[in-house]
């Protein structure tokens, strides 16, 4: 295995690792009940939970933002170096779309509905569904691509 093949296969186990941690942190936080996301982010004054604030959330979400655009962006560029079709172009499409939805989706629970938590736990979901897809579709690329160069 030359050192390329190998710094792919790593980052492909830290990101499927990150995305495991991300989904037990948000289920460990949120759970998947929409009552209870919308409660953790408008407050509850009868379980002393106070609101989150704008600022708050902005110094939550500028981090992640900056992290869930520079991730999608350097996994979904490793499409390039496959071949790409339309499921792949849609995937890239959907995963930021999806991080884009599950980052904003507080300032709407917030500032406009409660409603707005269904978006939020079904664009996490979507985003890291479609991670970990994109993250089995360049493995199964780069090790046939390997096979196909040590045959």
């Amino acid at each position: 295995m030359n050192l390329v093949a190998f710094t792919v296969f790593l980052f492909i186990f830290s990101i499927i690792f990150q995305l495991f941690t991300g989904i037990w942190l948000f289920f460990e936080k949120y759970s998947l009940n929409p009552e209870h996301v919308a409660e953790l982010i408008r407050g509850n004054e009868e379980k002393f939970l106070n609101p989150k604030s704008v600022l708050g959330i902005l110094e939550i979400q500028v981090p992640h933002l900056i992290a869930i655009s520079l991730t999608t962006f350097v996994i979904l560029h490793f499409f390039y170096f496959t071949k790409i079709n339309l499921f792949r172009v849609l995937l890239s499409v959907v995963v930021f779309l999806a991080g884009i939805l599950d980052i904003l989706s507080n300032f709407l629970i917030l500032k406009i509905s409660p409603i707005f938590s269904y978006l939020k736990i079904f664009s996490f979901l979507i985003f890291e569904t479609g991670l970990f897809i994109a993250m089995v579709l360049i493995g199964l690329s780069s090790y046939s691509h390997l096979r196909k160069q040590s045959h």
